[in-house]
């Protein structure tokens, strides 16, 4: 399919606005057993299953839980033995940058996963399921947290590798003059058995114009899996 030439300046798909998330998806810090604070350590599986990276809720509040035209989907499946983990691909276009960088305009995309496996601290190592956000970048300021995917926190690597402008790359996607990236792969860590839920969301902050765009592509078990409550082995890959 062909676009016209930046013709994603002013669409609006009618889905709903201004809603509260759905379900699985969580806007609350959920580490620390709920309390926030220590990302991606002591997740509240079972008692909330909230947002164990503590990635969204910030995003989520600056823009007054003003999510628009939402696309979301999410679906149930059983981890094979002996497997630790999945990984998928996906690249995100957005018509907000550059303009909207460092504003509540700042579209969002959420990869979420629930794990039920019940905490066992006496494994080795022990086991502290993970669930909240997986699409989730190291934070440059930070390096022990990490930043949701959104024109703001990719607008480095917009201004660097990415495709911006009149890049080829961009031609027929309607994103010419703004931004998309190359393909990303994301990474998950699960328990062997579990049967998890795995979901995408992808919204519009704070209004309905400017569209964002997100391919997704790949979805496999990884049998290796990662650590969860280390910002650089989970979430999106070293760009």
């Amino acid at each position: 399919m062909i676009e016209a030439p930046n013709n994603q300046g002013t669409t609006n798909n009618g889905n709903p606005d201004n809603a509260p998330l759905p379900l699985p998806f969580k806007a609350k810090n959920g580490s620390n057993n709920g309390a926030g604070g220590t990302p991606f350590k002591n997740c509240d599986n079972g008692a909330g299953d909230n947002d164990c990276s503590d990635t969204i809720q910030a995003q989520w509040e600056m823009t007054d839980a003003d999510g628009n035209d939402r696309i979301y989907f999410s679906f149930k499946t059983t981890v094979p033995p002996g497997t630790y983990g999945y990984t998928f691909e996906f690249a995100f276009c957005s018509a907000e940058w550059p303009t909207y960088v460092g504003t509540s305009w700042n579209d969002l995309l959420i990869a979420y996963q629930v794990d039920p496996t019940p905490d066992d601290p006496n494994q080795n190592p022990p086991v502290d399921p993970y669930s909240g956000n997986v699409t989730f970048i190291p934070n440059p300021n930070n390096p022990a947290q990490g930043l949701p995917i959104s024109i703001t926190a990719l607008d480095p690597y917009f201004d660097g590798p990415g495709y911006t402008y009149n890049e080829p790359q961009l031609s027929g996607t309607g994103f010419e003059q703004h931004a998309c990236s190359d393909w990303f792969t994301a990474k998950g860590g699960v328990q062997p058995g579990a049967e998890i839920t795995v979901g995408f969301f992808l919204a519009d902050m704070s209004d309905e114009y400017l569209s964002t765009a997100t391919l997704l592509d790949n979805f496999r078990w990884d049998c290796e899996g990662c650590v969860p409550s280390e910002v650089d082995d989970c979430g999106v890959q070293p760009m």
